[in-house]
């Protein structure tokens, strides 16, 4: 898995809620059970 992330300052877990939470650390077994939400204009490739 590869993630690219420009002028940001992590990945969030419920982005843009009041739960947002910024992901610290994880392993590939922890990001494959996530739900993740892309952005208008992202396209899931994979897992995703």
């Amino acid at each position: 898995m590869l993630i690219l992330a420009t002028d940001a300052d992590g990945v969030y877990r419920d982005w843009g809620t009041e739960t947002q939470e910024l992901i610290q650390a994880t392993t590939p077994e922890e990001i494959s059970k996530m739900d993740f939400e892309l952005v208008n204009g992202s396209e899931s490739r994979g897992g995703l």
